[in-house]
């Protein structure tokens, strides 16, 4: 029985993905060539599940991505790979690729694909089950965590969650630090869409969101608690409302 997972974006609907995550896949320096090579059979976001702490980071990629890819304001060639560039705390779509795309010795593997009519769920599990040599397996945050690597991700996104009181002595548990270090990630990308100027509204927690015709938003959330912090208390109204239904 399958475990790729058909997945529905709240607001982009007409986008919906398959998602497949891979453990201890053989085949990855092929994957990767035919993504050098520009084989359309083989348009996938392919990420190094070792770099994706949960189902919300790889969520909040593929909404950026495929945003981007509806609003015309692409910076990579296709939605897949601009899925991949929206994992990166920064501009540098080649260090992007680098960073959280497969390598020749990949061996956990996550691919999303974005549906179409011409392009099916059946069509897309059929694939990549024939093409990648691993075990398909729950796209589930307890997967995600038992494959990433921690030590990485806080390299990558230069995060020091390990600050907090719990976490310094070792009483915290593994669920408390990997979801403060999801919410201290999906801080980070969220200020790379603000850094581009494509979310320009910035909303005071104390003021009333629906001034921008947005219901009240509760900001004791984790993420926008993240953001509060980073932003000096100041919230990016865009991202925020675009992923209100995610986030709660």
């Amino acid at each position: 029985m399958s475990t790729l997972e058909t997945i529905a974006l709240p607001h982009l609907p007409q986008h919906q993905l398959c998602v497949g995550l891979f453990k201890n896949v053989k085949n990855a320096a092929f994957l990767r060539q035919q993504l050098l090579a520009g084989n359309a059979d083989f348009e996938y976001a392919f990420l190094d599940a070792s770099v994706v702490i949960s189902r919300m980071q790889f969520l909040a990629a593929s909404f950026r991505g495929i945003n981007d890819f509806a609003s015309n304001r692409m910076k990579s060639h296709n939605v897949h790979s601009e899925i991949v560039f929206s994992f990166s705390p920064n501009n540098n779509i080649a260090e992007s690729f680098r960073r959280f795309g497969i390598s020749d010795t990949t061996q956990n593997v996550l691919a999303i694909k974005v549906l179409s009519p011409e392009v099916t769920a059946e069509s897309v599990s059929q694939h990549l089950l024939q093409n990648i040599e691993g075990e398909p397996v729950d796209v589930s945050d307890a997967k995600f965590a038992g494959l990433a690597d921690q030590a990485r991700l806080r390299k990558i996104y230069k995060l020091n969650v390990q600050t907090k009181k719990g976490a310094a002595d070792g009483t915290a548990s593994k669920e408390t630090e990997i979801k403060e270090l999801e919410t201290s990630i999906l801080g980070v990308m969220a200020l790379k869409v603000a850094d581009q100027n494509s979310y320009v509204y910035i909303l005071s927690k104390n003021r009333a969101a629906s001034t921008y015709g947005h219901s009240q938003l509760k900001t004791g959330h984790p993420v926008r608690s993240a953001i509060h912090k980073q932003l000096n208390g100041r919230l990016v109204l865009r991202w925020v409302t675009t992923w209100e239904s995610l986030l709660l």
